[in-house]
């Protein structure tokens, strides 16, 4: 027999959350876009745009083996908190991207018509 030593404390699947918060949005976008424009307002839209991230940052975290051993009320709490962080830093994530290409384009822009 084979002594295999089970790992207690799983590791958090911090990454895998991030990408799922990443690509939802633009997922979501792609395929509910021509449904949502017909039956729901922009309102509804928006919100729907918003929090399906957060939702799928927060079920790839509360599917994985993580923090089990905790009751679920407070595993629930915990995870929540945890996806409201990373959507979070994806958002200032995708802020700090947009002021970044704004500013390339900006110099650029100044080194073609100033000829510095």
């Amino acid at each position: 027999m084979q002594n295999v030593k089970l790992c207690e404390e799983y590791e958090p699947p911090f990454g895998l959350a991030v990408l799922a918060c990443l690509l939802c949005a633009p997922v979501i976008y792609w395929l509910a876009e021509p449904l949502l424009t017909q039956l729901a307002s922009s309102t509804v839209r928006s919100l729907i745009y918003w929090l399906s991230p957060l939702i799928a940052a927060f079920l790839t975290l509360y599917l994985s083996a993580w923090h089990r051993e905790l009751p679920q009320f407070r595993r629930i709490i915990l995870l929540a908190f945890h996806s409201i962080v990373i959507f979070g830093c994806v958002v200032a994530f995708g802020i700090v991207m947009v002021f970044g290409l704004l500013a390339m384009a900006i110099g650029y822009w100044f080194n073609m018509h100033c000829g510095l």
